[in-house]
């Protein structure tokens, strides 16, 4: 594919700060996307991770510790999150991954695409591992958005990942694959 991108290999990270258009993204409206070369999926990776050190606020997109991605946010009493079904994901091979999630309390509003090489991107299968939200977001404004890990490097994402973005809305299938 010819993608320029960092590995990470155990305890690094990539710090992005908490600059104001980082923060609350969630409970809104809330889109993020990467190409991810994943070597090792039996732990969890951290992709996307704007949590405080307690896990007391904020959201995640993660691999899951059977190949496969899961998208977490915190709520005030029962947080709210969705897993794709397992071996979504295959090692050692170059796969677009995105995931959206519309503001409301129920897991079903929350989707998880992935495509490897040329295929078209398409919705995965889930597992059961779901769950509703209930009550607010807990902000994250006072939290840093972390890529590869989680702050304190206890959750590496072992591969590589490229072209990281997020958006504050929800995106098409048409506009991921642009």
């Amino acid at each position: 594919l010819g993608i320029m991108a960092r590995s990470f290999t155990g305890t690094n990270l990539i710090n992005c700060g908490s600059g104001s258009s980082l923060d609350d993204l969630p409970p809104g409206p809330i889109t993020g996307c990467c190409w991810l070369y994943l070597t090792t999926g039996t732990t969890l990776g951290r992709i996307f991770n704007k949590t405080n050190t307690v896990l007391s606020s904020g959201w995640a997109l993660i691999i899951h510790t059977d190949n496969n991605l899961h998208y977490a946010e915190v709520r005030a009493t029962t947080n709210r999150w969705r897993t794709s079904a397992i071996s979504s994901l295959s090692l050692n091979t170059w796969t677009f991954a995105a995931f959206t999630a519309a503001p409301s309390l129920v897991y079903t509003d929350i989707h998880i695409y992935a495509a490897t090489g040329t295929a078209s991107i398409a919705e995965l299968s889930y597992s059961v591992i779901v769950q509703d939200g209930v009550g607010t977001y807990v902000s994250d404004a006072a939290d840093t958005l972390y890529i590869g890990n989680r702050y304190d490097g206890g959750q590496p994402f072992l591969g590589s990942l490229a072209e990281l973005r997020i958006w504050n809305r929800i995106q098409t299938l048409g506009e991921l694959e642009e």
